[in-house]
């Protein structure tokens, strides 16, 4: 596959060509060389950047909502998206087994990516793809504690965020008592749980420039 930049964010693409335009990466690809990344796989849907559980999927939707060309109960549909996602704050939290550790690590809101493709928003130089999965879990009790995440994440210094946790792992195992609200790669949904996250190798063949 040529990975093009044609979506939102183009964290892939970024990743791999660095910020350049469609048009640049069509005429530099006559050079390129195939090579190996490993994917995410979220139950059974594959995510080649990102998959956020827990409180977050809810604002997306109201989010996706909003921007319904339908406006016909766009807003109460969006209401009822923004009250899901504060009512979660509130509810018990999801659990999160690495690796088959022992110990349950817990978070209402988690963000998994591919390596550390989590990085990438503020760095694009950087075009290794390292086979594991690297979690930021947010152990949030409040509303307050939700604007203070969102405050450091648009900061870009969430590693600072004292209500939060990193690791890697190549399997996660998320427990929950209530179904889960996800995003993959940027589409959101919901599934039960135990649910199973794990990272497959060499399992998609890219173009990318040469090293």
């Amino acid at each position: 596959l040529l990975i093009l930049p044609a979506g939102t964010a183009n964290l892939l693409s970024k990743r791999i060509s660095g910020d350049v335009d469609m048009e640049s990466i069509l005429t530099l690809s006559v050079d390129y060389q195939p090579r190996t990344i490993p994917v995410g796989y979220i139950g059974d849907n594959i995510f080649t950047i990102a998959a956020a559980l827990g409180i977050t999927p809810a604002f997306a939707k109201a989010r996706e909502r909003l921007r319904d060309p339908d406006r016909k109960g766009r807003l109460i549909a969006t209401l009822r998206y923004l009250l899901v996602g504060f009512r979660n704050i509130t509810q018990s939290y999801l659990g999160f087994r690495l690796d088959r550790a022992d110990r349950l690590r817990r978070a209402r809101a988690a963000y998994v990516s591919v390596g550390h493709m989590a990085d990438a928003h503020a760095q694009t130089d950087d075009v290794s793809f390292d086979s594991m999965l690297e979690i930021y879990g947010a152990r949030l009790s409040s509303v307050v504690d939700f604007s203070l995440l969102l405050a450091h994440s648009a900061l870009g210094d969430i590693r600072d965020y004292k209500r939060s946790w990193r690791s890697t792992a190549r399997q996660i195992t998320v427990y929950s008592k209530r179904r889960i609200p996800i995003i993959v790669d940027g589409e959101p949904g919901y599934v039960s749980g135990p649910l199973d996250l794990k990272i497959v190798d060499d399992a998609l063949c890219i173009l990318a420039p040469k090293p």
